[in-house]
């Protein structure tokens, strides 16, 4: 069942004969509310008739429709949520905060609507039937940005396999995006021949929605996407923080994992994508210079404010002899290493063949460090929270 809690009496009785002609059962409640404070008894109305999908407006002021879905969710995170409101960028990211699902304009036509609808359904069926009640259990949308101090530690190794392990795990529901937008190398590493990228999400990041946004996204054989760097330096230098925030904001609506590849050191780039970040992954070499440069960059993380993302410290290269002990790198880095990934060719043929390692030599010891990584992202693994916030 699908509720409808929305004073816009017109819009209610739309939304109905869409869900009607595509024998969805609704219930509509057409009251309207005027404070936050009355989230809860919203809550409570939507809740009579056990919805699978809660649909927010329009009509509602966003601070009060963002309150009932934030209280919704906290108690009942497998319950879809929908608000209808303009798509504008601030709105797209306090409503992923929140724990909305997808965010339609107002004037989005049936076909849109019900799309949706079909999207949240496919999406949340899979915490009903896992576990109805727990939070706990729920593939969150997770916005994983991977970090490294210096090129050369194999940050986008550690970002491509991610993205497919979880490909693999996830069907459909999980995306790369390639934020190194002057040299990234994802496409050529998964060997992939985008038509669209970045760049032109970016161009046109006013007027995306959901739908329109994918026509941009590459998709791998694997079963994930991937939101490609721009093909030239001009075309990368006309690419703002604020677009990404609009591209970052629907795509960690939209999808169950965001992953993010981003420049060696920080740029508002990266600062941008790690201000929508649930998790940060931090990649070392186990080279001196990597690894003083590492803890500099941890350093600014924390001046910086960047201290709510789980942290996951991945140190690459390691247990090779001309390198520093873990141990050594985890005391002057100040952070337990998660996962250690030995050195290997099977990387480097993997990257020149345009094949992620974990598809192509997934017995390698390499690759089972980096299934490992992958694991702790899924919920099944509770490893997934194991991760570090900062300090």
């Amino acid at each position: 069942m699908i509720a409808v809690i929305c004073p816009d009496s017109a819009y209610a009785e739309y939304v109905e004969q869409v869900l009607e002609a595509r024998r969805r059962v609704a219930h509509v409640w057409n009251m309207a509310w005027t404070s936050a404070d009355d989230a809860e008894a919203i809550v409570a109305t939507a809740l009579q008739h056990r919805p699978e999908i809660v649909i927010i407006g329009p009509g509602f002021a966003v601070d009060i429709a963002l309150a009932v879905v934030s209280q919704l969710d906290r108690g009942h995170p497998e319950i879809g949520k929908i608000l209808v409101a303009a798509p504008e960028p601030q709105v797209l990211m306090d409503a992923m905060r929140a724990g909305v699902r997808e965010v339609l304009a107002p004037a989005s036509g049936a076909t849109e609507v019900a799309a949706a609808i079909e999207r949240v359904d496919g999406a949340t069926s899979r915490l009903r039937v896992a576990s109805p009640e727990a939070e706990s259990s729920r593939p969150t949308n997770r916005v994983i940005t991977v970090l490294s101090a210096k090129g050369g530690t194999g940050k986008s190794v550690v970002a491509t396999n991610l993205a497919y392990g979880l490909g693999v795990a996830t069907e459909n529901q999980t995306v790369l995006v390639d934020l190194d937008i002057h040299f990234g190398d994802c496409a050529n590493a998964l060997n992939l021949e985008p038509e669209q990228t970045l760049a032109d999400a970016a161009m046109a990041s006013a007027s995306l929605d959901a739908t329109t946004l994918k026509v941009f996204l590459t998709p791998h054989p694997a079963g994930f996407y991937v939101l490609c760097a721009p093909t030239s330096l001009a075309d990368a230098a006309e690419i703002t923080p604020e677009q990404v925030k609009s591209v970052l904001s629907i795509l960690s609506l939209t999808f169950d994992y965001v992953v993010v590849d981003t420049s060696p050191g920080i740029d508002d780039q990266s600062l941008t994508a790690l201000e929508f970040s649930t998790d940060m992954v931090l990649v070392c070499s186990s080279e001196v210079p990597s690894v003083r440069a590492m803890r500099r960059q941890v350093e600014t993380l924390d001046m910086v404010g960047m201290t709510n993302q789980q942290r996951h410290f991945v140190v690459n290269r390691a247990g090779t002899r001309v390198g520093l002990r873990t141990s050594d790198i985890e005391e002057t880095v100040g952070l337990e290493a998660e996962v250690e990934i030995p050195s290997s060719r099977s990387v480097v043929l993997s990257m020149n063949q345009g094949t992620p390692i974990l598809e192509g030599a997934s017995r390698d010891a390499a690759a089972r460090a980096l299934q490992d990584l992958v694991k702790k992202f899924l919920p099944s693994d509770d490893g997934g929270r194991r991760g570090r916030k900062g300090k």
